[in-house]
């Protein structure tokens, strides 16, 4: 079994391999990437560079190189042979914002995360409806994440899981606590089946969010699940669709200013974006100076029936 005990690295951002020096790496050990060094005594290799970096400064540097943890660990890619990340492996990792891993990861230590306050995106190298170790890490997280499976001949899935609040209040004069959890993040976590996420209870928790959540989350997880549609059923298609046509002035706006052409042509291929309301997403997007889209927009709106009829060139 191959251990990662520690990394030495020039930058926020790598990519471990799935062997080192002709051992298979299987785990990721407790405290790997967090600020406080935890490497245990006993007989283990040292890489190269902990080898030189073992009498070299005490600022932590060896060249270029320097202890890959805590405020420095920004992007992590995990090989897909890696089956167990250890307790509190990124522990004060607190800009850590995206971690990429495989199918093989099965176990996942306790407070692996704890204080990693940026972390909010998970990439996953194989299909939405393998069996992964996905739930395990967010069980860890109750922030908002979005997960995208990236598997091979077009099986991808783009997930939102929203974030939730657990409190406790003291039932007296009894003195126990019950437990109170706000939030349909939490809900959500818990579609899992086998290990594999059950879509079809992930789906079923979008009717109580729109009761809950924010309108920028809710627009994320019903656009991404059209995008994307991934063991999607016909009835929670069109309630995500219901709920984007009924907040498509918002959505729009939102991708002009961001630049999302390509969540814009789907919007309009899929017919959630067109009369009136495209034709103020290309002045929008006119007005903001931007021209691709605005010109995107404009030959969608010239292919409706009489859409021309309605305004002059001359408004862009």
């Amino acid at each position: 079994m191959g251990e990662i005990l520690r990394v030495y690295a020039s930058g926020g951002i790598i990519e471990i391999p799935g062997t080192l020096e002709g051992v298979q790496v299987d785990a990721i050990a407790p405290y790997c990437f967090s600020s406080a060094r935890h490497i245990p005594e006993g007989n283990h290799s040292l890489t190269w560079g902990e080898k030189e970096f073992a009498g070299e400064n005490q600022d932590g540097l060896f060249g270029e190189l320097k202890e890959f943890s805590g405020n420095l660990v920004e992007e992590v890619v995990l090989p897909d042979t890696l089956t167990e990340i250890g307790a509190s492996a990124f522990y004060n990792c607190k800009k850590l914002r995206r971690l990429t891993f495989g199918p093989s990861l099965r176990g996942v230590g306790s407070d692996a995360f704890m204080n990693a306050q940026d972390f909010h995106e998970i990439i996953l190298t194989c299909g939405p409806g393998d069996k992964t170790g996905l739930k395990q890490i967010l069980a860890q997280i109750s922030s908002d994440m979005e997960v995208k499976f990236q598997g091979k001949e077009g099986r991808k899935a783009v997930l939102v899981y929203p974030e939730y609040y657990e409190s406790y209040d003291e039932i007296a004069p009894a003195h126990l606590f019950g437990r109170s959890i706000t939030g349909e993040g939490f809900r959500a976590r818990q579609g899992f089946r086998e290990g594999c996420v059950d879509f079809a209870a992930y789906d079923g928790v979008f009717s109580q969010a729109c009761v809950e959540e924010s309108e920028q989350t809710l627009m994320k997880m019903a656009l991404n699940r059209l995008m994307y549609p991934f063991a999607l059923g016909e009835v929670s298609a069109l309630l995500y669709r219901e709920y984007l046509m009924g907040h498509i002035t918002n959505l729009t706006r939102d991708k002009i200013e961001k630049r999302e052409l390509k969540t814009l042509v789907f919007l309009c291929e899929q017919g959630l974006l067109s009369g009136r309301e495209l034709k103020q997403a290309a002045r929008y997007a006119s007005e903001l100076g931007w021209a691709e889209g605005t010109a995107k927009l404009m030959e969608f709106h010239s292919g409706e029936k009489d859409a021309w009829d309605e305004y002059e060139f001359e408004e862009f």
